[in-house]
């Protein structure tokens, strides 16, 4: 954990403004404002809104997409976008004059382009539906958001521990695969899905504004976002890390089959925590199941998890006495 928020840090770059430069901004607002013309200040009021301007980068997720002509246009035919096309928007307009039927209460018209000769212009609404931003963070983030994706991995992940909880009992005994072996690092790790979770709804409940500009303009740096939002991209890193800790720990201290058993049960019980906070609509009712959660894992951890001897000739931790899994000894 100290390597990767160092490695954080190491990464965080921040331009420091030049002396001669900050004298030439002014700070007044108004000054500001009396140096844009009338169109930069509608596009940064537009930026500032709607969370992206000319020029910014859209791969569509649609099937297709209808680009419309305007007179004065270079290409004055109608041309369709598939899925998996880039576009760049050349140009906004408000209140376009050509608007149909079910794009009428659209006040914001967009200019796309794919390339030179597949452009056109198309209702903000429409595009926002079938458009992500071009970046793999986004993506990743439009993915999350489907529920049909989320769904299909909780589905799995239950149908994974089930088969784990049937195979245990056909053995003689009912437990948890992370339960296995003496390690700190699965508890940890539904620890943080469940804290990350219930942030997340914070976020979603009081700065909505602020996950819509990081969907737009997404970073992995966390010094650069406001304190929730540094919070959130904290805690991915806090479990991209455990989880490798796991992964470590368990094939270090376990054999091959068994090590990825526990890894397996272990990621399949931190996305249903996950999935489950993440659909939990209030910020109380998801600080009163972080607590039980909180309770129950470290009740679980203390109670059967912790390793509370130590074999007396190889030091191997052990949670019981008896033989030793690593040399085989007889420990009283």
């Amino acid at each position: 954990m100290i390597y990767g928020l160092l490695f954080v840090v190491a990464t965080a770059c921040r331009q420091q403004p030049n002396a001669d430069d900050a004298a030439a901004v002014p700070t007044d607002s108004t000054a500001q404002s009396a140096m844009l013309t009338p169109a930069q200040a509608d596009s940064l009021q537009f930026r500032l809104t709607h969370h992206y301007s000319v020029n910014f980068n859209f791969m569509v997720t649609a099937d297709s997409l209808l680009l419309v002509p305007r007179d004065g246009d270079f290409l004055t035919d109608t041309c369709i976008v598939r899925r998996g096309d880039f576009l760049v928007v050349a140009a906004i307009r408000r209140d376009f004059p050509a608007a149909t039927d079910s794009t009428a209460q659209d006040s914001v018209w967009l200019k796309v382009a794919s390339s030179q000769r597949k452009m056109g212009w198309i209702a903000e609404q429409q595009l926002l539906r079938g458009v992500v931003p071009d970046d793999p963070v986004s993506q990743l983030l439009h993915c999350l958001q489907q529920s049909h994706a989320t769904w299909a991995v909780l589905v799995i992940s239950l149908l994974l521990i089930a088969a784990s909880t049937l195979l245990s009992m056909r053995k003689g005994r009912l437990h948890l695969r992370f339960t296995s072996f003496a390690s700190f690092y699965p508890t940890l790790l539904l620890l943080l899905c469940g804290i990350f979770a219930t942030l997340n709804t914070a976020a979603y409940t009081s700065v909505p504004e602020f996950l819509q500009e990081y969907y737009f303009h997404p970073t992995l740096n966390p010094l650069l976002l406001p304190p929730l939002m540094s919070a959130l991209l904290t805690g991915v890193w806090l479990i991209a890390i455990v989880f490798i800790a796991v992964c470590i720990d368990a094939y270090s201290r376990l054999d091959f089959l068994h090590a990825t058993a526990v890894i397996v049960d272990t990621t399949c019980w931190a996305a249903v925590i996950f999935i489950v906070f993440w659909h939990i609509p209030s910020v109380a009712s998801s600080c009163v199941a972080l607590s039980l959660l909180t309770i129950g894992a470290l009740w679980l951890y203390f109670r059967h998890i912790r390793a509370r001897y130590r074999c007396g000739n190889c030091g191997r931790a052990m949670r019981r006495r008896g033989i030793c899994p690593a040399c085989g000894t007889h420990n009283e």
